[in-house]
């Protein structure tokens, strides 16, 4: 009886770290930009194929995410870097299949299992960091999640914690020094 409250306790804990977890972010930048004078942003808009809604959910989690790191918002002409997003969605298929076996089915041998297939929607969000001077792109972080029906304060959640999860890998602190 022990064991199975300990079973249960852990599968729990397990599955609530699972809920958890920051999203996964993954970085490139240019190694001989100076990150170090960074001191103020300015988020550029470019055509967006998504929702008004979604870019000022997105607009406010950089506006705090920064905040908190002390960058300043200003203008085009007076930043020190300019930040560009996108969000980019691609419908995905996965195939799972399992109690596959082989044995004599009444009618021969042959393989026997189940396959479900699962359709859905995959959202990532690719933040840039822009050099002003040359506009080309010094710094991506991108994350990703499936996409699934969520009420607003889902979305500005899920937003937040993307938005967060990205900036927090951006090198705005210090300089990277190739070795």
């Amino acid at each position: 009886m022990h064991a199975l409250k300990t079973l249960s306790l852990c599968t729990l804990l397990c599955l609530l770290t699972a809920c958890s977890s920051a999203p996964k972010v993954n970085t490139d930048y240019d190694l001989t930009h100076n990150f170090g004078t960074i001191k103020s942003y300015h988020i550029i808009s470019k055509t967006r194929p998504i929702s008004d809604l979604l870019v000022a959910r997105v607009n406010n989690a950089l506006d705090n995410s920064m905040a908190t790191r002390g960058i300043k918002k200003v203008s085009a002409n007076q930043a020190d870097i300019l930040i560009d997003f996108m969000v980019v969605t691609k419908d995905k298929t996965r195939i799972t299949s399992y109690n596959t076996r082989y044995g004599y089915r009444g009618f021969g041998f042959g393989y026997s299992g189940n396959v479900d297939v699962h359709h859905y929607t995959e959202g990532s969000l690719l933040i840039d960091l822009i050099d002003p001077a040359s506009q080309k792109t010094v710094w991506r972080g991108s994350s990703k999640t499936i996409i699934k029906k969520r009420t607003p304060e889902e979305k500005t959640e899920l937003a937040n914690l993307h938005t967060e999860t990205i900036v927090q890998q951006m090198p705005l602190s210090h300089q990277i020094i190739p070795e």
